[in-house]
């Protein structure tokens, strides 16, 4: 009977319970498309780290005089253990080839293919594969470079296992592929025989390495942690089979553990923010019970007077509230599941990467289908306990007397403090909140020394989350005020509308404030990720450009001479070159080493650092300063080895190298230099870096100093690459160099900040979007209950435009304290992150707000609130005033 009731009512309010049963699918949904993401990330990752390191699981190797050995007495052992599907011994050893008028590198495999056949897989591109005396296999890449065909000859050049050099003669048999084998990145190899690789190495009989493939039951992408577990013991019993004279390494379950803490931290950090939604739609439940229980007080009145206990009372609004979480969960849970790809997968380019040609768009973990489904009823249980305690505590005299009911308002509300004092209690747990976590907020970063980053990482989103709902909390607590102080400010317009709206939200402010809640803690979770994505790009960028010094670095592991830079100057598009020279160990302190520190000692050319660096992105007067760095013995210091030393500009800096010492004026103090190590902070001074002209270089160290690196800046973006040719083109043949572009990097760092945004705003878009729809439960709840208000109004004279007003101004009231209030809450725990990073930080940056997502997020709550206000409030107040109020005073 409790069941059909149940039904029965929230089948006679179709679009409240439409508005609660999406709000429970959009929170099962998101916890459901976050399993499924995870999970094909992680069985994606899976496979493309066995293609990337190859098709097999377990390696054994000898240790010390057992390098080389019999692997014989040890295959079929081994071939035995569980799990285990392949053995094979390989002899392992460098070559050098030579090919037409140069030597190529190369590394021989000699395999046995019985054995090896169900390790990885080789394509043939043409020839044969078969590996018989003094024939090989080389891959294709080897082949296309070095213009190789079947049938040609290979002189190789190696040693033996004696240490003689070996000189072998090989023939092609054929040009190949190989997937699994060996790593995708080793491109330089060449397949022989085990017997070939034996005879070429004078190691009859031995093999270096022994690679073991396991049966893939072993692995279950849903437990990873598990898996590893029984790769651990297989690896175990292999162990206990050859000895402890050979090393047994566990490839594969490295590769798992890995990928298990990198998908957890993932999952628990998308977990963490879809909670937010989860909170949202609690309250959303609330809303509707309770809306449903101030529409059936008389129902409960008659059901009581027939016999009805408080505890049936209860159940049937419990069962109600689950009967919405029962059909939002499962809808949503497998909802989620079709819907991952687009929410999750596609935002962070999953799809588009290596990864995303292994799985298909459906794949799913039934234990989360299971925790989706779970949530979206706990929920609704949570939210519904409320208005069930609510409706047990009314009595059948009170539900059944309309007139005695109102009385009863009437007195309580004449017994409750002032409605227009603040909630003391809200704002004393919101500030003690906010205090203890804004301190933990400023420890937390000083503990990144240690070996623990994601969970440093991980914690710091959760004191966020609190300082936000702390912030919230205050704004709660003090917008009864806030309401009362705009009831005063707006009086003077003689708008009745607008006095009665300010009056009923603290007539109700409970339901209001709670409805403030919701909207204000989505907002401000959203407007956060905005702000901390926005600033940690802009954080990117400066570290990179800081680490990298200019828009193109060429380095030299060999030292270029300083006359180079003259040809790179030439280049089109290049706009000035400096050279740096390589570095020097040196002590420096004040004049009698009272304080002191080691700290290296680099020349450039001053004015040409200037125009080549991005100095002038982070110091100001950069010109100026490192003009005055062309006078001889004269040197610029970071500012935390200033404050080390106890010193500062125009003080001399004493410099001891090579049992010599030297005076040198301090020109400048700063507290970054692009492209070296400074610090702002003394305790990190030993081993920073000192900057001096390269005549200062060459006077102090006596020597013509070799360049290491120049920096090059360009006039113009799109003249990057052509200049990173040229230099190329100019330099690779007679010096050993590596050109990189910073711009690349920043293009990179700012992709990943990118899909980080897009996807916790994903998550908090459709918190902000549950919290729309309590708006909207609200003005129904706050409709429905006034109706007796909306006869009486109409039958003094009141229009019907006049009496939606009022309604359209408490939602437009609500919904714009509701953003402010979580724009606020944004800007101040932002405030407080950047706080504390730049107590640990090299880089001071300046936290950056998402001017356009602020908008746009203010017209997504603004728009549907305001638009659903007038709909309803119209419509409430076409209806005949005597039958208004007829109908209300039934209720």
């Amino acid at each position: 009977m409790i069941l059909s009731m149940a039904f029965r009512n929230i089948w006679r309010r179709k679009f409240r319970t439409a508005v609660t049963v999406i709000a429970i699918i959009v929170t099962a949904m998101l916890y459901s498309s976050i399993g499924s993401a995870t999970t094909a990330i992680s069985i994606s990752s899976i496979k493309a780290y066995t293609d990337y390191v190859g098709d097999f699981d377990i390696l054994v190797t000898g240790r010390g005089q057992n390098y080389f050995f019999n692997a014989t007495p040890f295959i079929d052992n081994i071939s035995r253990v569980d799990y285990v599907d392949a053995v094979s011994p390989r002899l392992i050893f460098g070559a050098y080839a030579a090919i037409d008028d140069h030597y190529v590198r190369l590394l021989v495999i000699g395999i046995n293919m019985s054995y090896d056949s169900d390790i990885g897989s080789f394509k043939l591109v043409s020839g044969n594969l078969s590996l018989g005396e003094n024939t090989c296999l080389i891959l294709d890449t080897i082949a296309s470079t070095n213009n190789l065909h079947p049938g040609d000859s290979l002189t190789l050049y190696h040693w033996s296992l004696t240490g003689s050099i070996i000189i072998s003669n090989l023939t092609i048999s054929g040009i190949i592929e190989q997937k699994g084998k060996i790593s995708i990145d080793m491109k330089s190899v060449i397949f022989v025989s085990l017997e070939t690789a034996q005879s070429m190495f004078r190691s009859e009989g031995l093999v270096n390495m022994i690679f073991i493939k396991l049966n893939q039951e072993i692995i279950d992408p849903y437990d990873l942690d598990s898996s590893v577990d029984r790769i651990v013991k297989v690896g175990e019993e292999i162990q206990e089979i050859i000895g402890f004279d050979y090393q047994v390494t566990l490839v594969k379950a490295q590769i798992l553990e890995s990928v298990s803490t990198a998908i957890s931290f993932q999952k628990a950090l998308l977990d963490t923010f879809a909670s937010t939604a989860l909170i949202m739609a609690i309250i959303l439940v609330i809303f509707t019970i309770t809306m449903n229980l101030n529409e059936r007080i008389r129902e409960i009145g008659i059901l009581r007077a027939l016999g009805f206990r408080k505890t049936s009372i209860f159940i049937l609004f419990l069962t109600e509230a689950l009967l919405l979480g029962g059909i939002g969960s499962i809808i949503g849970a497998f909802l989620g599941i079709f819907l991952s790809e687009y929410l999750f997968l596609t935002p962070i380019g999953f799809r588009r990467s290596i990864l995303g040609r292994y799985v298909g768009a459906i794949t799913f973990n039934p234990q989360d289908l299971i925790f989706s489904i779970v949530i979206g009823l706990v929920s609704t249980i949570i939210g519904g306990l409320y208005p069930a305690l609510s409706a047990t505590r009314i009595e059948p005299a009170e539900a059944l007397s309309p007139a005695a009911r109102r009385a009863k308002e009437i007195s309580i509300i004449e017994k409750k403090i002032n409605p227009e004092f603040p909630l003391l209690n809200l704002i004393y747990i919101g500030a003690s909140m906010f205090i203890i976590f804004s301190l933990f907020m400023v420890i937390i970063p000083l503990l990144g020394s240690t070996n623990m980053p994601s969970l440093i990482f991980m914690v710091l989103f959760l004191i966020l989350i609190v300082m936000l709902v702390s912030l919230v909390l205050i704004f709660s607590g003090i917008f009864p005020v806030i309401i009362a102080g705009l009831r005063r400010i707006l009086k003077f317009s003689n708008k009745i509308s607008v006095i009665l709206a300010n009056i009923n939200l603290l007539r109700r402010r409970k339901r209001t404030i709670l409805a403030f809640f919701m909207m204000a803690t989505a907002i401000s979770a959203l407007l956060l990720i905005g702000i901390m994505t926005n600033t940690q790009k802009n954080s990117l960028v400066m570290s990179i450009k800081v680490n990298a010094g200019a828009d193109i670095v060429i380095y030299s592991q060999d030292g270029l001479p300083l006359n180079v830079t003259d040809n790179i100057s030439r280049i089109d598009g290049v706009l000035s070159v400096c050279p740096i020279t390589g570095s020097i160990d040196v002590t420096v302190g004040d004049i009698v080493l009272w304080e002191k520190a080691s700290v290296r000692l680099y020349g450039l050319w001053p004015v040409n650092y200037v125009e080549s660096s991005y100095i002038n992105d982070f110091v100001s007067g950069a010109s100026s300063i490192f003009s005055k760095l062309q006078e001889n013995l004269t040197v610029i210091i970071s500012s935390g080895l200033a404050n080390r030393l106890g010193l500062s500009t125009n003080d001399y800096l004493r410099l001891d190298l090579y049992h010599k010492t030297y005076k040198l004026k301090i020109v400048g103090v700063i507290p970054t230099a692009p492209g070296f190590r400074f610090t702002r902070f003394a305790e990190r001074s030993t081993g920073s870096d000192i900057l001096v002209s390269v005549n200062t270089f060459i006077n102090i160290t006596g020597i013509n100093p070799m360049i290491y690196r120049i920096f090059v800046s360009v006039t113009s973006e799109d003249k990057i690459t052509k200049v990173v040719n040229e230099i190329s083109n100019e330099l690779s043949e007679s010096y050993d160099i590596q050109v990189i572009t910073t711009q690349d990097y920043i293009d990179r760092a700012s992709e990943g900040i990118e899909q980080l945004n897009n996807i916790l705003s994903t998550l908090l878009d459709f918190a902000v979007f549950i919290a729309v729809l309590g708006q909207m439960a609200s003005i129904l709840t706050s409709i429905k209950e006034r109706e007796w208000e909306i006869g009486v109004l109409r039958a003094l004279g009141s229009s019907r435009s006049q009496v939606a007003l009022i309604f359209i101004i408490e939602s437009l009231l609500l919904t714009i304290l509701g953003y402010l209030a979580g724009f606020l809450g944004a800007l101040i725990a932002a405030l407080e992150l950047n706080y504390s990073n730049t107590l640990t930080s090299e880089i001071v940056v300046p936290i950056s707000i998402p001017v356009e997502q602020a908008l746009m997020t203010l017209l997504i709550i603004l728009v549907p609130t305001l638009v659903l206000s007038i709909i309803v409030s119209y419509n409430s107040t076409r209806k005949d005033i005597a039958e208004i109020i007829r109908l209300a005073e039934l209720q």
